[in-house]
């Protein structure tokens, strides 16, 4: 019975395709976190221009006075991150190290409060490493744009690509137990 899962070899194929553009993306991350920020821009802009239309479409200057004025502005934001991408990585890899600050004081207070629990030192290292990781992009900012989105979208590319071809070896046991 297939519940519209993936096929094993589907998996390999999509998996495999994650893992080599994830070890690219780790390899030249200026140009992934650059790619990053397009595809940003791009959907930024449409929103911008969704907006506009919108405001068009209404009848009183009162109702079309805001969508144009936000669309125009999303829209011009857009542009900016597409004309310019490296400025757009410096701002989100500030935004990342905010995260991962806010994240890792999270992680480790909960993990504080669960002492005693069984694991809860896993979430205090992972609290830890969250912190590192929001600390040393804070402290390369704005260098850090120019490797930070690249490398961390690169290891989740690597990582859910790993995990998809360890499902896909074993889809094929598990289908043949079920039928």
């Amino acid at each position: 019975m297939n519940l519209g899962f993936p096929s094993g070899s589907h998996l390999r194929t999509i998996g495999i395709t994650l893992v080599i553009v994830g070890f690219l993306s780790i390899l030249a991350p200026a140009v992934a976190g650059s790619a990053v920020v397009m595809i940003i821009g791009i959907l930024v802009l449409v929103v911008g221009a969704v907006q506009i239309m919108h405001g068009l479409g209404q009848e009183s200057p009162a109702r079309k006075a805001l969508p144009l004025i936000l669309g125009g502005l999303t829209a011009a934001a857009g542009l900016a991150l597409i004309a310019r991408p490296y400025i757009g990585l410096g701002i989100l890899s500030l935004l990342m190290a905010f995260f991962f600050l806010a994240c890792g004081v999270w992680k480790m207070l909960v993990a504080i409060q669960s002492r005693g629990a069984a694991g809860w030192i896993w979430m205090f290292g992972s609290g830890a490493v969250s912190l590192a990781l929001g600390y040393m992009i804070w402290n390369q900012w704005p260098v850090s744009g120019l490797w930070a989105i690249g490398i961390l979208v690169g290891v989740e590319f690597v990582l859910t690509g790993a995990a998809m071809l360890a499902i896909a070896t074993t889809l094929k046991p598990v289908a043949t137990e079920v039928h």
